[in-house]
């Protein structure tokens, strides 16, 4: 599409198929970015640069104070950063026109969301040349570029989230290079990933658990409690089975290497009995928290529909006497603030206001963070005896599995 055909499109473009056409002028997405502080001369040529390409993605860029920072990494482009921000300014939930190919179709299957996506009040529509436009009923087309350029920033843009009013979204920094680092864990065929796995691809954006080791056998276990700190918990380290649907694959507090060994015993031989051939890695051996309460969350997406949030409490007494929310997820502080609230077991929570109900709400929207930056490959997150910190406002994960989609090789 030229960037002639970019401005004329009063005629042309339509919110979605069968729609009328739009028959109001469109005006370019207007950007205000901040890009720091350099010299004059270099602050000049930078900006006049981001400006022209701007212009040839159809944006009109403002540089200056107040505006959002640009990230340009230093394997990106400007090209690649204005798109990221674009999407973000439009929102990421869209729907494909009519006639994308089946190549960009694969590219962006994974950022569609749910079967009625033709409600999205975004739509991307691919020119003969290749390239994917944002298309909306405000602004002219935004070109996203090629399959593969159109998913990068698409990816981007979903691991950041949406530009919303400020105070809406909670503030969570992922630690630099976690999605590779979790697609290194993750890739191969689909399955459930051990208790070590899920706690490492977790803990590659920022979840954090308490000090933990993985022992492979009942001498390493005892070993292990010494150097992370009595009382300890154990969990069984198994792809096949998890403490986190078995409660029984787990030791709870305990305090001597003879109670460490005996609990590595019985927690492998209940392993085994509960499925025959069970893979067998170990335990992990963690410090135990003793805090009230304690939750258990899950994530879960069913085949191209959208994800699920339920929250629980995850003591004996507390499971019983509060049914498990279940609800949207969440992608803004206000909305996992709000599924809390409406929780049956608000009571055992944190104060309304208070730092600790904060720093859970985080919690809530960093895990919903994940889920939205690997689409393509998590399809369940299950955390259990999720507590709080004793001499902090923070939150710890007890023990955790993950179920992973494969990649498919043509």
């Amino acid at each position: 599409m030229s960037a002639t055909r970019a401005k004329d499109v009063k005629e042309k473009v339509t919110a979605r198929p069968g729609a009328k056409a739009i028959d109001r002028p469109l005006r370019p997405l207007r950007l205000l970015l901040d890009i720091g502080d350099v010299e004059d001369v270099g602050h000049a040529a930078l900006a006049a640069t981001i400006t022209a390409a701007g212009a040839r993605l159809g944006l009109v860029v403002g540089i200056g104070e107040g505006g959002r920072p640009l990230r340009v990494s230093a394997s990106g482009t400007i090209a690649h950063a204005l798109r990221v921000e674009a999407i973000r300014e439009i929102g990421d939930v869209i729907a494909l026109a009519e006639g994308v190919s089946l190549r960009a179709q694969r590219a962006i299957a994974p950022f569609l969301g749910d079967k009625g996506a033709r409600t999205a009040p975004t739509l991307l529509r691919e020119e003969t040349d290749g390239r994917l436009w944002m298309v909306t009923r405000a602004h002219t087309p935004v070109d996203l570029g090629e399959a593969p350029e159109a998913e990068a920033a698409l990816r981007e843009a979903r691991a950041r989230g949406a530009v919303r009013p400020q105070g809406a979204v909670a503030h969570v920094d992922l630690p630099p290079g976690a999605e590779e680092r979790a697609r290194a864990i993750a890739f191969g065929p689909s399955r459930t990933l051990s208790e070590p796995s899920s706690r490492r691809l977790l803990e590659a954006f920022g979840v954090t658990f308490p000090p933990w080791r993985l022992a492979e056998d009942a001498a390493r276990a005892a070993a292990h409690a010494r150097a992370v700190r009595y009382p300890i918990d154990l969990y069984v380290a198994s792809p096949d089975v998890s403490a986190v649907e078995t409660p029984a694959l787990a030791a709870i507090e305990l305090r001597t290497p003879g109670e460490v060994r005996e609990a590595f015993r019985g927690v492998t031989r209940e392993a085994r009995r509960s499925k025959n051939g069970a893979r067998m890695l170990g335990v992990v051996v963690a410090r135990h928290v003793a805090t009230m309460p304690l939750l258990r969350l899950r994530i879960e997406r069913e085949g191209d529909g959208p994800a699920v949030l339920q929250i629980g409490l995850d003591d004996p007494i507390g499971s019983k006497l509060a049914r498990p929310l279940v609800c949207p997820l969440p992608e803004t502080a206000d909305e996992a603030a709000a599924a809390l609230d409406r929780f049956e077991g608000r009571g055992a929570l944190p104060g309304e206001g208070t730092p600790r109900l904060q720093t859970l709400v985080d919690l809530v929207v960093r895990l919903a963070r994940i889920v939205h930056l690997l689409p393509d490959t998590l399809v369940r997150l299950d955390a259990s005896r999720v507590a709080p910190v004793v001499d902090d406002v923070g939150w710890l994960l007890g023990a955790a599995r993950l179920r992973v989609r494969g990649v498919e090789v043509a």
